[in-house]
């Protein structure tokens, strides 16, 4: 399927956004074409807060991409999820290479202390349920839900050992990161 102008995103997304959307469910998976470029895009479990939060919020998804020539395994991008043992499968199923990580601990004043995107304690769960070479946390700064800076998650990476893995992207700066 040719790549331009589509929308991959959850069943129930795709059903809100209509046209040129892709929805998919927990580890169904579209491929996808650009030229001589395939890409399979693989729908991975996630979820905002607890595991009711979706009933008022929807549902959310990650997504796993694997394509030819990857040389650490394949591109995992976690969405807004928090920290829930559906991640430890993505692991099971999956060589993940890079994982690309919403953190931040996004929290909503309605929504109490429930949790839409994991703090640094859980990206550590994370990266050892998956075991990625490289850790690219985005998606944490600049917008006022957030309740963990990128300075707080660098403090507990250092703590913990994973520093190593991280690696930031300096806004507005181009990145070669080997997949």
């Amino acid at each position: 399927m040719p790549l331009a102008g589509k929308v991959i995103t959850t069943s129930a997304g795709a059903k809100r956004l209509g046209h040129n959307t892709i929805g998919l469910k927990i580890w169904q998976n579209t491929t996808v074409e650009s030229g001589d470029i395939k890409i399979k895009i693989t729908a991975a479990p996630a979820h905002h807060g607890t595991l009711r939060s979706h009933i008022i919020v929807g549902e959310t998804t990650g997504f796993i991409l694997e394509w030819a020539g990857q040389k650490h395994g394949a591109l995992y991008i976690s969405g807004d999820t928090v920290w829930f043992n559906g991640l430890r499968e993505i692991g099971q199923r999956f060589k993940v290479g890079t994982a690309i990580l919403h953190i931040g601990a996004a929290r909503f004043p309605i929504m109490g202390p429930i949790r839409f995107t994991p703090n640094a304690k859980e990206v550590i769960k994370i990266s050892r349920a998956l075991k990625p070479q490289t850790v690219i946390p985005i998606h944490y700064e600049g917008w006022k839900y957030f309740k963990e800076t990128g300075a707080d998650a660098r403090q507990v990476f250092e703590a913990s050992g994973i520093q190593e893995k991280i690696r930031r992207l300096p806004l507005g700066k181009p990145v070669n990161v080997e997949m």
